[in-house]
């Protein structure tokens, strides 16, 4: 959520954010009047906004974005936490703040169907990815490993399911980085994780479809409206 929006494309471009940008500006006393006249446009439109009928272009909603952009970010954000730990003490742990909504998010467990048509899953999951999306196309992927103790290798429990991942945060990437850098990791699982292997390049791919977001090599059959 850039609050200085760099895309070619901003006056076309629908912002995501659009309801969230305009709930916190009423939140910070403005009245959609005066919202409607800051972004040169009309009260039923801000109207709009407000109820999540329709979205802003990032260029309609730029004045706002200067000023509650950075809030917006804040707001999506989440929490995670990079750690050693032993059987006794959790040592020097770096605690990390990464902005932007969650529009993915997967562990892996090698998911499978008995006989009998159930779900089952071969092993707690001990990995996962997050991916946040930052903002002009840009997006960032938090690579998990659940916390495990003792010689064994027993996995912690915890009721709050942030504290039991050990949190990896990659650098800033865009979609044909994040694409690349999926399929590079399923391609480093496969041998233990082969059926998520399989399956999460596709739904890293549907998930940037759903946001909205081009994605290369797509064949497309468009129906006629």
């Amino acid at each position: 959520m850039d609050d200085k929006p760099k895309s070619k494309n901003a006056k076309k471009k629908k912002f995501k954010f659009t309801q969230d940008l305009i709930k916190l500006a009423i939140k910070e006393g403005w009245t959609q009047k005066a919202i409607a006249d800051e972004c040169r446009t009309q009260q039923s439109i801000v109207s709009k906004w407000s109820s999540g009928r329709a979205k802003g272009t990032e260029d309609q909603l730029k004045p706002l974005l200067k000023m509650y952009g950075h809030k917006l970010r804040r707001i999506t954000s989440r929490i995670y936490w990079n750690t050693n730990v032993t059987t006794e003490i959790a040592n020097a742990p770096i605690i990390y703040e990464v902005e932007g909504r969650v529009i993915f998010s997967y562990s892996m467990a090698n998911a499978y169907r008995t006989s009998n048509g159930s779900l089952r899953k071969h092993n707690v999951p001990k990995f996962r990815i997050v991916i946040h999306d930052q903002g002009g196309a840009l997006f960032r992927v938090v690579q998990q490993k659940r916390i495990d103790i003792g010689d064994n290798g027993c996995l912690i429990e915890n009721s709050h399911d942030d504290a039991i991942w050990h949190s990896t945060i990659g650098d800033q990437l865009d979609i044909d980085g994040l694409i690349a850098a999926i399929d590079d990791y399923c391609n480093i699982k496969k041998e233990r994780f082969i059926i998520d292997a399989i399956t999460l390049p596709f739904l890293i791919r549907k998930a940037l479809l759903n946001h909205g977001y081009p994605v290369p090599d797509v064949v497309k059959f468009p129906s006629n409206w």
